[in-house]
Parts: structure tokens; sequence; C-alpha cells
């Protein structure tokens, strides 16, 4: 999954089109069975010191593979990488992460 493009809109400001990126990107990989890749993709946002991406595309990541949150390895440990980075940027909120 290309993480670039959805943080190329992000970065103009065009939020909406930068979750619209992630959905598509996430769909795809998940509607043609490739689990393991959208896993590495996760893996991949956890191994920087600190996530290049903006909460939108954080939160939208989130969205876009709970359905599939007992499948993906990695997706608890993002989950917990999520809310650390929320709370050091001062970006958390009470109940941000519920149901996620």
């Amino acid at each position: 999954m290309d993480l670039v493009k959805a943080q190329i809109q992000d970065s103009m400001g065009r939020v909406d089109d930068a979750i619209q990126i992630v959905y598509k990107n996430v769909d795809e990989l998940l509607r043609t069975g490739k689990f393991a890749e959208c896993d590495d993709c996760l893996k991949s946002v956890m191994e920087w010191d600190s996530i290049p991406y903006s909460t939108e595309i954080l939160l939208a990541l989130l969205v876009a593979t709970l359905p599939v949150q007992y499948t993906l390895s990695s997706r608890i440990d993002f989950r917990t990488r999520v809310e650390k980075t929320l709370r050091e940027r001062g970006d958390w909120e009470e109940d941000i992460l519920l149901g996620l």
C-alpha cells in the first residue's frame, strides 16, 4: 500500500482525499486477500521513531482495518502505537479510539 499519495494530499490540506486514498488502498488489499501486505503496511508505519502521518491518516488506517482486526497480527500493536502517538502530539481525546 502506498501511503505517500495520501500523505501528499493531506499535506496540501486535502484531508478528505487523503482518507479516501487510504480507504481505497486498504479495501483493494482486503478484497484481493492480500492480508499480509496490509499487515506489512501497519508494521512499516510503526517502524518510524516519530510517525510522519497525520492523525487523520492513522485513524483512517484503524477504521479501514477494523473488519480484519483479528486477521492482521500487527493491528493490536498498531492501535497501541497510534494511541501513544496521539498522546505525544496532544491530539488525544477521550474515546477517540473507542471501538477501534
